[in-house]
Protein backbone atom coordinates (compact mmCIF):
# COMPACT_ATOMS: atom_id res chain seq x y z
CA UNK A 1 0.00 0.00 0.00
CA UNK A 2 1.50 2.86 -1.23
CA UNK A 3 -0.65 5.78 -0.76
CA UNK A 4 -3.53 5.94 1.86
CA UNK A 5 -6.56 6.16 -0.29
CA UNK A 6 -8.96 9.24 0.80
CA UNK A 7 -11.93 7.27 1.61
CA UNK A 8 -14.03 3.83 0.74
CA UNK A 9 -17.19 2.95 0.69
CA UNK A 10 -18.43 0.38 3.53
CA UNK A 11 -22.60 -0.96 2.68
CA UNK A 12 -23.08 1.91 0.56
CA UNK A 13 -21.82 5.11 3.01
CA UNK A 14 -18.62 6.52 2.22
CA UNK A 15 -16.38 6.40 4.85
CA UNK A 16 -13.30 9.57 4.91
CA UNK A 17 -9.85 8.11 5.44
CA UNK A 18 -8.29 10.98 7.16
CA UNK A 19 -4.42 11.12 8.63
CA UNK A 20 -4.71 12.26 12.25
CA UNK A 21 -2.04 12.75 15.52
CA UNK A 22 -3.27 9.86 17.51
CA UNK A 23 -0.47 9.91 20.10
CA UNK A 24 -2.37 11.47 22.19
CA UNK A 25 -4.70 7.92 22.57
CA UNK A 26 -1.80 5.70 21.83
CA UNK A 27 -2.94 4.43 18.86
CA UNK A 28 -1.96 3.35 15.24
CA UNK A 29 -5.77 3.61 14.11
CA UNK A 30 -8.99 4.64 15.06
CA UNK A 31 -12.93 4.60 13.63
CA UNK A 32 -15.61 7.73 14.75
CA UNK A 33 -18.47 6.48 14.08
CA UNK A 34 -19.76 9.63 15.35
CA UNK A 35 -18.16 10.89 11.95
CA UNK A 36 -18.40 8.04 10.15
CA UNK A 37 -14.36 8.49 9.79
CA UNK A 38 -11.90 6.47 9.81
CA UNK A 39 -8.54 8.38 11.33
CA UNK A 40 -4.90 7.06 10.48
CA UNK A 41 -1.86 8.12 12.88
CA UNK A 42 -0.04 10.95 10.73
CA UNK A 43 3.64 9.53 11.34
CA UNK A 44 2.37 5.28 9.70
CA UNK A 45 4.75 5.30 7.33
CA UNK A 46 3.70 2.83 4.46
CA UNK A 47 3.74 -0.68 4.11
CA UNK A 48 2.21 -4.39 5.89
CA UNK A 49 1.59 -2.24 9.37
CA UNK A 50 -0.57 0.70 7.73
CA UNK A 51 -2.64 -1.89 5.60
CA UNK A 52 -3.24 -3.98 8.78
CA UNK A 53 -3.99 -0.75 10.55
CA UNK A 54 -6.55 0.01 7.84
CA UNK A 55 -7.99 -3.51 7.62
CA UNK A 56 -9.09 -3.02 11.32
CA UNK A 57 -10.72 0.45 11.14
CA UNK A 58 -12.29 -0.81 8.13
CA UNK A 59 -13.17 -3.23 10.53
CA UNK A 60 -14.68 -1.43 13.27
CA UNK A 61 -16.61 0.58 10.24
CA UNK A 62 -18.44 -2.30 9.54
CA UNK A 63 -19.27 -3.60 12.71
CA UNK A 64 -20.65 0.65 13.01
CA UNK A 65 -22.51 0.69 10.03
CA UNK A 66 -23.91 -3.39 10.23
CA UNK A 67 -25.22 -2.63 14.62
CA UNK A 68 -23.00 -5.63 15.24
CA UNK A 69 -21.47 -3.61 18.10
CA UNK A 70 -25.31 -4.03 19.95
CA UNK A 71 -24.61 -7.97 19.94
CA UNK A 72 -21.23 -7.96 20.70
CA UNK A 73 -18.86 -6.53 23.45
CA UNK A 74 -16.39 -3.81 22.69
CA UNK A 75 -13.76 -6.28 23.77
CA UNK A 76 -14.75 -9.45 21.69
CA UNK A 77 -15.13 -6.87 18.60
CA UNK A 78 -11.41 -5.80 19.53
CA UNK A 79 -10.45 -9.19 18.92
CA UNK A 80 -12.43 -10.29 16.23
CA UNK A 81 -10.90 -6.73 14.80
CA UNK A 82 -7.24 -7.57 15.64
CA UNK A 83 -7.37 -10.88 14.02
CA UNK A 84 -9.29 -9.34 10.75
CA UNK A 85 -6.67 -7.25 10.21
CA UNK A 86 -3.87 -9.92 10.50
CA UNK A 87 -5.56 -12.51 8.19
CA UNK A 88 -6.27 -9.91 5.26
CA UNK A 89 -2.74 -8.55 5.38
CA UNK A 90 -1.28 -12.21 5.40
CA UNK A 91 -3.56 -13.53 2.78
CA UNK A 92 -3.58 -10.67 0.56
CA UNK A 93 -0.78 -7.85 1.46
CA UNK A 94 2.05 -10.83 1.54
CA UNK A 95 2.70 -10.14 5.25
CA UNK A 96 5.10 -13.18 5.72
CA UNK A 97 3.46 -15.88 8.31
CA UNK A 98 5.18 -17.21 10.83
CA UNK A 99 6.41 -20.88 10.18
CA UNK A 100 5.11 -23.25 12.66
Amino acid sequence: MKTLVKSIIVLGRKVPIKRADLRDIGAAGAYCPQTKTIHIEQTLKGGDFLAETLVHEIFHAIEDRAGIGQALDSKILEVIAEQVGVVISENFLLTPKNKK
